[in-house]
């Protein structure tokens, strides 16, 4: 995704090119999509969130949208995560939140401030990771 999505609205397909379809493998663990909005459904969200707890490779792999020009993910969360999981100690959460919103590059427009979009990436951080780790 990061080579795929290149701007606002811009991707790297060619003219001549056609996406048929797109695989991933399949992970154990729980999953989560959030987001900040005016409303439920059909509205530019003013935060989103994925999460996604690997428990075979003891990893969780977080993506922030509406806080960057493209897809951001949260790198150094992944890694604090990584590294608590990988020695079984419990994750930080107010610190794995803190490092999600660092990721975060969001700017102010009429749908909030940079300032609201990084603490709802915290917020939203927190509940997804701590909803992630309960459900096992």
């Amino acid at each position: 995704w990061n080579e795929f999505l290149i701007g606002p609205k811009r991707n790297a397909l060619k003219p001549d090119e056609l996406i048929t379809g797109a695989t991933w493998p399949a992970i154990k663990g729980a999953g989560s999509f959030s987001k900040v909005g005016t409303r439920n459904a059909m509205v530019i969200a003013v935060v989103g969130l994925c999460l996604v707890l690997d428990q075979e490779r003891r990893q969780i792999r977080v993506a922030l949208g509406s806080v960057g020009p493209t897809i951001i993910r949260a790198r150094d969360a992944e890694q604090l995560a990584g590294d608590a999981l990988s020695a079984g100690k419990p994750i930080d959460v107010a610190e794995f939140a803190e490092h999600v919103a660092g990721a975060a590059k969001p700017i102010d427009d009429v749908r909030g401030t940079a300032d609201y979009r990084r603490h709802a990436c915290r917020v939203l951080a927190a509940r997804a990771v701590n909803w992630a780790l309960s459900s096992g």
